[in-house]
C-alpha cells in the first residue's frame, strides 16, 4: 500500500517538474531565433514523457456512487408510481386479451345489489368510448326496442333512474333511463346506458382507457349478440326529460311499446312495476 502510494507521489511530483521545466520552452512559432538539435530534442523527449505519465496516471479521479439529495419532485415521483402502479392494477390479463381478441368473451351482469361492488373495484377507471366503431345497426335501433333485447338477453338494468337520488344529479346528462354494467371476462369493466330515453336511437357505450385497444372487440360483440336475439322481453321505466321538466313512463308489456307522460312519481318506492300500469 506504502508503496503504491510513494509510485503515485513520485509520478504526480515528475508530473509537476516536467511541466515546470516545460514552461521555460518558448513556444514554437513564437521565438524567431533558430532552435539548435539539442533544444529540439529537449522538447520531443518532454512530450514524450509527459505522455507517458498521462497514460500512467489518466489525470482522472476515481469515480463515487452517486449521492441522493432529497427534493419535492420525490414527492411527486412516489404519486406517478403510485398512479401507475394503480393503471396497472385496473389493467386486464394478457389472458383476457388473448380471449377477446379472438372473439371467447364472458358477459357478467352487475345486479343491483352489486353496484357498490362494482363501484369500489373500478372506482380508479377513466371512461372513454374511444376505439369502438360507430354507425353499427345498433346505434340506428331504437332505443325501447334495444332495451326489451337487453331485458331478454340479461335482465332488468343494473341502475335506473330510481336508484340514484334525484339531488345527485346536478344536470340533464346525468338523467338517464337505464344502465348495463358487466364484467367481461371476470376483469374488464364495461357499460351501456341510454341517456336520451326512448325518443332516441342507440345506447351510449363506455369501457377503461386501459381496454382501449380491445373496446371495439367489446362492442362488436355486443350487436352480435343483440342481433342474434329477436326475442322482446316486457320491461317498464321511468325516464325524467330534464329540458321539459317532463316524467315519463316508458316500456314494453309483451305486445306494445308505450311511452306515457305522468306526474312525478314516487321514486322512494323503486322500480315502477307493469302490473301497474
Amino acid at each position: 500500500m506504502f508503496s503504491c502510494l510513494s509510485t503515485r507521489r513520485y509520478l504526480f511530483l515528475s508530473v509537476f517538474l516536467l511541466l515546470l521545466v516545460g514552461i521555460q520552452f518558448p513556444a514554437i512559432g513564437q521565438d524567431k531565433q533558430p532552435i539548435n538539435l539539442v533544444e529540439q530534442y529537449s522538447r520531443a523527449r518532454f512530450r514524450l514523457r509527459i505522455n507517458e505519465l498521462l497514460d500512467i496516471l489518466g489525470l482522472r479521479a476515481i469515480p463515487r456512487d452517486l449521492a441522493h439529495i432529497p427534493t419535492r419532485a420525490d414527492t411527486l415521483l412516489q404519486i406517478f408510481q403510485q398512479g401507475k402502479q394503480k393503471a396497472l392494477a385496473t389493467e386486464p390479463s394478457m389472458e383476457s386479451r388473448r380471449k377477446i381478441l379472438f372473439g371467447k368473451l364472458e358477459w357478467r351482469k352487475i345486479e343491483p345489489n352489486e353496484r357498490h361492488w362494482f363501484m369500489n373495484k373500478f372506482r380508479e377507471v377513466e371512461w372513454t368510448s374511444a376505439g369502438m366503431p360507430i354507425n353499427t345497426v345498433v346505434d340506428t335501433m331504437p332505443a325501447p326496442l334495444l332495451r326489451a333485447r337487453l331485458e331478454a338477453l340479461f335482465g332488468p338494468p343494473s341502475n335506473t333512474i330510481v336508484d340514484i337520488a334525484r339531488e345527485k344529479r346536478p344536470s340533464g346528462k346525468e338523467f338517464i333511463e337505464f344502465e348495463y354494467w358487466f364484467v367481461i371476462n371476470e376483469e374488464i369493466p364495461f357499460i351501456v346506458l341510454d341517456v336520451d330515453g326512448p325518443f332516441e336511437e342507440g345506447l351510449v357505450f363506455a369501457g377503461s382507457w386501459a381496454d382501449v385497444d380491445m373496446l371495439g372487440e367489446i362492442k362488436r360483440d355486443f350487436v352480435r349478440k343483440i342481433l342474434s336475439t329477436p326475442t322482446l322481453a316486457p320491461y317498464v321505466d321511468y325516464y325524467y326529460a330534464f329540458d321539459e321538466g317532463v316524467w315519463y313512463r316508458t316500456g314494453y308489456d309483451g305486445r306494445n311499446f308505450f311511452v306515457e307522460r305522468i306526474p312525478p312519481p314516487d321514486i322512494s318506492k323503486g322500480r315502477p312495476h307493469l302490473a301497474s300500469r
